[in-house]
């Protein structure tokens, strides 16, 4: 599918990808195919998975890495959410923290969107303790571009710290390798960077943001996450009833 550039988008993709992109995430991909492979884990992996991983960095993606400041919540919490990412969405959507829609599609697979501008499918293919990734399809329709489409490849790793007053954190590193299909914008993206790269970071830096007020909202008040889960009707009572006994029976 073609990429349509608006015209404020034809100006600014004019002038931005001449900018090295230095604010926005790292820009540098792993040193080495063995580098990349330890940090997807890819070994790990079935050999489905692994065939699709392979075509994707073979194809020369975008990369960028982003490590978040360690945010107040615990391990458990974090754990709970991620392995329920519809329910998540909905919380966050519950309690005004944000606007993503996820929906299973099947075993491991979710159709998401953001509701502004970004859409897709993807599937969980890797999960280990403080390791996941996730493997997808995604379609960008913004005020800058539209119909621009691709595959992402998302690494989530984090680990639980323990801050100087005592109280428990997380901290994340996300890495993400995007594939646009568009090969002209592909090339463009790759040699200059920028605008690409910052959108692409301000999509990820907003969802991290999500999961970081859900995961602390849920860590200082579960009554109050419980009461937006009963005022949503698209949460089951078995959804209800399982987060009971994980967060508010004694």
């Amino acid at each position: 599918m073609s990429t349509m550039l608006r015209p404020a988008g034809v100006f600014l993709l004019g002038f931005l990808l001449v900018i090295p992109t230095k604010t926005w995430g790292t820009l540098l991909a792993p040193s080495s195919p063995e580098a990349t492979g330890r940090l997807i884990g890819i070994e790990a992996l079935s050999p489905t998975h692994q065939t699709a991983v392979q075509r994707l960095l073979e194809a020369e993606p975008l990369y960028i890495r982003i490590t978040t400041s360690p945010f107040r919540t615990t391990l458990r919490i974090y754990d709970y959410l991620l392995a329920r990412l519809p329910l998540a969405a909905t919380l966050g959507r519950s309690l005004a923290l944000g606007p993503y829609i996820i929906e299973h599609t099947g075993p491991g697979t979710f159709r998401g969107t953001d509701q502004q501008s970004l859409s897709g499918t993807f599937r969980e293919i890797g999960t280990e303790n403080g390791h996941r990734v996730y493997l997808g399809r995604g379609r960008y329709d913004g005020q800058l571009f539209r119909g621009v489409t691709g595959r992402v490849l998302i690494v989530l790793r984090y680990e639980p710290l323990v801050l100087d007053d005592g109280q428990s954190a997380v901290a994340n590193t996300v890495h993400c390798l995007v594939r646009l299909d568009n090969a002209i914008l592909h090339a463009l993206a790759r040699v200059f960077g920028s605008v690409i790269h910052v959108l692409i970071e301000a999509k990820l830096r907003r969802s991290i943001t999500v999961a970081k007020n859900l995961s602390e909202r849920l860590d200082a008040d579960p009554k109050a996450v419980y009461q937006a889960m009963t005022n949503s009707p698209s949460i089951t009572q078995e959804e209800r009833a399982e987060f009971t006994r994980w967060f508010l029976q004694p």
